[in-house]
């Protein structure tokens, strides 16, 4: 929502500034989580019923992270003193470093694992429209790409301290009778896992910035901003369904579980596939009017890029909704360990050559690497219907949606947001009224449930 303000104001080089910064202090933030935030959220749904319980392993998770958020805070004051690269832009890596702290201080995985989602989203709403008004008010030129920072670091800071005084309604805090060790093996297994996943997440623009320019880091930053958009609405059933799976498998009740697990890969489908099709044919007209004319070739990275959307998702399912419930967070590790490998070889050889359009090549080989090694090493467990009745209606709706959508463009101008937004409207309806005239099941239930709400089917 912000992005296409920002990135007139700032421009390439201030966008690649902040997002250069972030990549390196990611991977501190990723040093102090270890692999909590993933680890929480299971253990917390094993015990949400029993407050003592739930008290006791909030206590012994927490306390393991503060531990890790000192270690990190460590290293990151060691890599200041002594490595250049953080001179520069001092003020941006101790803005961004509080982040550190405040996200282990507002445990966005107890929320997750007690299913508080509404609390979790009507908060993340606030701040970010406050965070807003806040951009309208302060970032006027291309200088304060500063402020911008805080503001974002702002709203994360006031998330996750409302996070921990609401989080005195469900647990309390504690020191006494804790048992560390049962955590620490598994969360360093996943912590393991999040390094290789951080280091093709966060290494495209840390290289790019080192191997190519910041103009680069920018130029990539607007390229795969929406396919990041699309792509957290693809995996966000994955991540919301998570305590569902672990409390079926908890209880061995298979049919639930596979019944879930088959809707979220028709989610999937159902989403990604119109997505990359409608990004990559409105892929000139997107960047020109959410970025500007500075970001024009931001155009063939942003389509090279797209093809992860689903590629991602995939691996989410396999990785973290079947592999981790089942208590194989190993063979995630093995699978994302191939693919930062991958990642990180063809990010040295291409950057250098292609710049940006070669961290995409390399993103998109990396992700590619570890879907095939997760489908290969969990074989044993998806027992799935990925060619059902539905996924093939869902491949036909968005043929006839990508006809509607190259006879619309050539007829309707799309120079403005207004236009960009009609067109993704006609293209959305066509694919909807598709799939409802071939009488998609998941859709039609949808659909019926909707009527029951409103009250029209009494």
């Amino acid at each position: 929502m912000s992005f296409p303000y920002i990135s007139r104001v700032l421009l390439v080089e201030g966008v690649g500034k902040i997002n250069f910064a972030t990549s390196i202090i990611n991977f501190f933030l990723l040093l102090s989580s270890l692999g909590i935030p993933l680890y929480g959220i299971r253990e917390v749904a094993k015990v949400r019923d029993n407050r003592e319980e739930l008290s006791k392993t909030v206590s012994e998770i927490f306390f393991l992270n503060l531990f890790a958020v000192f270690f990190s805070y460590l290293s990151l004051t060691f890599c200041i003193i002594f490595f250049n690269i953080f001179h520069n832009e001092i003020k941006l890596y101790i803005l961004l470093s509080s982040n550190i702290l405040f996200t282990a201080l507002g445990m966005e995985w107890f929320y997750q694992g007690v299913e508080e989602y509404t609390y979790i989203t009507l908060r993340s709403i606030f701040f970010k429209v406050f965070s807003i008004i806040l951009m309208f008010i302060f970032v006027k030129e291309k200088n304060d790409y500063v402020i911008w920072c805080g503001i974002t670091v702002f709203a994360l800071v006031g998330s996750n301290i409302l996070n921990f005084i609401n989080g005195r309604k469900y647990f309390k805090l504690s020191l006494k009778n804790l048992d560390f060790n049962k955590h620490i093996k598994p969360i360093f297994i996943i912590f393991s896992m999040n390094v290789a996943i951080n280091i093709y997440t966060n290494l495209d623009s840390s290289m790019l910035g080192i191997l190519g320019s910041i103009s680069s880091v920018g130029i990539y930053t607007a390229a795969i901003k929406l396919n990041k958009i699309v792509m957290t609405i693809a995996i966000s059933l994955g991540t919301v369904i998570i305590p569902r799976l672990s409390y079926y498998l908890g209880h061995n009740n298979f049919e639930e579980y596979y019944k879930l697990a088959n809707k979220s890969i028709n989610f999937i489908i159902f989403f990604t596939l119109p997505s990359i099709i409608g990004l990559y044919i409105l892929a000139p007209e997107i960047i020109d009017i959410f970025s500007g004319k500075s970001f024009a070739q931001a155009v063939i990275t942003m389509r090279i890029l797209l093809p992860i959307i689903p590629i991602i998702a995939f691996s989410h399912f396999i990785g973290i909704q079947i592999l981790y419930p089942n208590n194989k967070e190993k063979l995630v590790m093995y699978s994302v360990i191939a693919g930062a490998v991958v990642n990180f070889s063809l990010n040295y050889f291409l950057i250098p050559i292609f710049y940006e359009n070669g961290a995409a090549i390399a993103t998109l080989i990396g992700e590619s690497s570890v879907l095939i090694a997760q489908i290969i090493l969990g074989r044993k467990y998806l027992k799935f219907k990925f060619l059902s009745k539905s996924n093939q209606k869902f491949v036909l709706s968005s043929i006839v949606m990508t006809l509607f959508l190259y006879l619309s463009k050539t007829f309707l101008p799309l120079d403005s947001f207004l236009e960009i937004t009609k067109q993704v409207i006609i293209g959305a309806s066509v694919y909807i009224m598709t799939l409802l005239i071939l009488k998609e099941n998941n859709l039609l239930e949808g659909v019926n449930k909707i009527k029951c709400k409103l009250g029209v089917n009494r």
